[in-house]
């Protein structure tokens, strides 16, 4: 399947991590967050993470992840590349030393270009921050780039995207003006090219100056035939600003292109403001071709309904409803072969009469049909303790606020309003948590000698809130988890020889009577979670006597043909990261989840359970 459509996109985060409660989080967590990263390839930047930090993104590869050097217990700066797995491949990250940019190069024959593209992606400090004051005798990080450029320039073509912070007044020009005057041709060699940009760069902000880092960035443009996206490009007419701080709004992140790109450039936009960084991401679209490889899908962990008195007296009318009666006549007259396609089909057919009661259960209770409840509205994830109504509604109000500097003109009232609103946002946060932990304190107190387990519930809770819940797996393509689990779980026995007794056992191998299936399913344990057929135990225990029929007879069939049902064997793997390399399965212990084997397989193993106490 081929896309011809390429998003990049960059965004100054402002930091990856804040402090709530004491607990120290993540917004990677954070599904708000999560909703404004959508592109195939996107660069965060300001991440002020460590090294050691995990800052992986579901549905994304982390290509590279840059941590300046640490300077006391302050972090600054840092960068994360992400791309999408089928476009991850494609690209190859250029090795530098550098903590303030990195460069990655798109493969010509993967995204179906005549060269090969290289992308920039920077975070350019403020003139006045101590950092750049500190690098003064060194090379500024605008002519690092420049050096690298005029050296990519001449493979292919170049992108430079990211927070350079620059002002750049609009009337200043990314290009000469009058290279293209006739007068001038007889002057200049044969082979110069001349630039022939007919329309300026457009900025909401007409009084701004340019500054140091803005003549740098417009000289750069110029000695590279390269063009500011920002101002001039559909989706971005009117050069919205990019940054929104305290004291003003400007354009600060950029994008820029070599010359002969413009033409692959679809559009290039600003997006809308946030309660999360104090910058808008910026993104462009480019007319590329690539093949968008489609990766195994594993199944989807099941969901059970939620059992009640509504559920079981439904689940009980309808096991007595004359189709149900009906199926479970035809199975037990049905005469099955002790072998391994007699078992699968015996199996899945006493599976398809418990899913027709179950899919006719959801449509009688108005729920969705598959494993998966109806979606509440959302709201914003309470990682904060004590997090209410109050907090609620005053988060709405923060982002309506946030919103209203997305459209229209910005000005100081709106601005003022905004960071008033997230400093009061911030102060009722810690004030609720204070007021919960102090609450919680009492209820220890109380609870430690009348209710010791909702005593533990607690404080686990309060353990575990600051836990790191990102999926370090989700670097590696699922067709690649595929073909490593399948070679590493598949290994040929065939040549190994079995010690286990063969024949007829007076004491193991009789028939499976209804008081044994009775007495396994009665101590199956309630409130537990379901296999992939979606079978509950409440469900084995609320079923009918011909049903219980039904299951014993499966249980006799399995008994005599020596045989697992094939469906019973499966089970969900979880890889756990260990150390190293994220991109390497090799790294990863595999974990599996016998808790999503059916149930009506754990109830045949705790049946014959007692069997293997053998008299004396």
């Amino acid at each position: 399947m081929l896309k011809n459509k390429l998003t990049i996109s960059s965004w100054n985060v402002h930091g990856l991590f804040y402090r709530e409660d004491g607990n120290r989080y993540c917004k990677l967590n954070d599904p708000d967050f999560c909703e404004n990263i959508n592109s195939d390839i996107i660069c965060l930047l300001e991440t002020k993470a460590d090294k050691d930090d995990n800052l992986c993104l579901k549905g994304y590869t982390l290509l590279k992840k840059v941590a300046r050097p640490r300077k006391g217990k302050a972090i600054h700066g840092g960068i994360a590349l992400y791309a999408r797995t089928n476009v991850s491949k494609g690209i190859t990250l250029i090795k530098g030393n550098s903590s303030e940019f990195l460069w990655a190069k798109l493969s010509k024959t993967c995204f179906s270009h005549s060269s090969d593209i290289f992308v920039c992606f920077a975070y350019n400090s403020p003139i006045q921050s101590s950092y750049s004051k500190s690098l003064k005798s060194e090379l500024t990080t605008l002519e690092k780039i420049e050096q690298d450029l005029s050296k990519f320039s001449n493979s292919g073509e170049t992108i430079i995207m990211g927070d350079l912070n620059a002002h750049i007044n609009e009337n200043d020009l990314d290009f000469i003006s009058s290279d293209h005057v006739k007068s001038l041709q007889d002057i200049l060699p044969n082979s110069y090219l001349a630039d022939n940009v007919q329309y300026r760069r457009y900025c909401t902000k007409k009084n701004i100056k340019t500054d140091e880092y803005g003549k740098r960035v417009l000289e750069l443009c110029i000695s590279s035939r390269s063009r500011i996206l920002n101002g001039r490009t559909l989706g971005d007419t009117l050069g919205k600003p990019t940054s929104h701080q305290y004291n003003g709004s400007a354009v600060v992140d950029y994008c820029i292109v070599s010359n002969n790109m413009l033409k692959n450039v679809c559009f290039f936009t600003v997006k809308d403001f946030t309660v999360h960084s104090d910058h808008c991401p910026i993104n462009v679209c480019l007319s590329l071709n690539f093949s968008q490889v489609q990766q195994k899908v594993g199944r989807p962990i099941p969901k059970g309904l939620h059992w009640n008195n509504e559920v079981q007296k439904c689940y009980t009318e309808m096991m007595l409803s004359k189709e149900v009666e009906s199926n479970v006549k035809s199975f037990l007259s049905k005469d099955r072969v002790p072998q391994r396609n007699g078992v699968d089909e015996a199996t899945e057919d006493l599976t398809d009469i418990f899913n027709n009661i179950l899919d006719k259960l959801r449509s009688h209770l108005n729920l969705p049909k598959g494993n998966r409840f109806k979606s509440k509205k959302r709201k914003r994830k309470k990682s904060s303790l004590g997090f209410d109504s109050e907090c609620e509604s005053m988060y709405r109000n923060l982002i309506q606020s946030s919103r209203s500097l997305s459209k229209g003109s910005v000005n100081e009232e709106k601005l003022k309003n905004y960071y008033g609103l997230k400093k009061q946002f911030k102060k009722l946060v810690r004030k609720k948590t204070r007021q919960y932990k102090a609450k919680m304190l009492d209820s220890l107190l109380e609870l430690e000698d009348k209710n010791p387990k909702a005593y533990w519930d607690i404080i686990n809770k309060f353990k575990y809130s600051d836990k790191d819940i990102s999926d370090q797996s989700s670097n590696i393509p699922s067709d690649e988890w595929y073909n490593y689990f399948n070679k590493l779980l598949n290994v040929d026995c065939s040549n190994e020889q079995d010690d286990f007794p063969t024949g007829f056992n007076v004491f193991l191998d009789y028939d499976i009577h209804m008081q044994e299936v009775l007495k396994a399913i009665k101590s199956l344990k309630n409130n537990t979670s379901v296999g992939f057929d979606c079978i509950s135990n409440e469900m084995l225990k609320h079923s009918s006597v011909n049903m219980l029929n039904c299951i014993c007879k499966l249980f006799n069939i399995i008994l005599k043909s020596t045989l697992f049902p094939s469906s019973w064997t499966e089970s969900m793997i979880k890889p756990l990261f260990k150390s190293g390399d994220v991109r390497d399965p090799s790294n990863y212990r595999e974990i599996l989840s016998y808790d999503l084997n059916v149930q009506i397989g754990n109830t045949y193993s705790i049946l014959l359970n007692p069997r293997n106490i053998i008299p004396t």
